[in-house]
């Protein structure tokens, strides 16, 4: 699934100063910019100051990082779930006809038939 996808669902939460390509790619690190290059900072392409991120910002995306490996995991709980459950089913389906098989005789002589072999 894609991000977009992830995001309509609410599978990944965005906060106020992020983007696709920051959930895509991360934040931008200190001198390089992705596309343009080495030595080239945020706020000499953008002619803008970079912003400096605070304690409370920090714990913001922190807490919407924690929000979304919870989601994350919530969903993954989920599948593991349905997957025991198809295996448990087919599990029954297996043993009745084994039971099925062995009350017509068939499946001791194909027991046999394996250990002459």
């Amino acid at each position: 699934m894609d991000i977009e996808a992830q995001i309509k669902d609410g599978l990944i939460k965005i906060g106020p100063d992020e983007d696709a390509l920051t959930v895509v790619f991360g934040r931008e690190q200190g001198s390089y910019l992705r596309g343009v290059g080495c030595g080239v900072t945020p706020s000499a392409y953008w002619h803008c100051p970079r912003q400096r991120t605070t304690g409370k910002d920090k714990i913001k995306i922190l807490e919407l990082q924690l929000e979304n490996e919870k989601l994350l995991r919530e969903k993954k709980d989920e599948e593991l779930k349905n997957l025991s459950l198809q295996m448990e089913a087919t599990n029954n389906k297996l043993n009745k006809v084994m039971a099925q098989l062995d009350s017509q005789g068939l499946l001791s002589a194909t027991k046999q038939d394996v250990s002459t072999t």
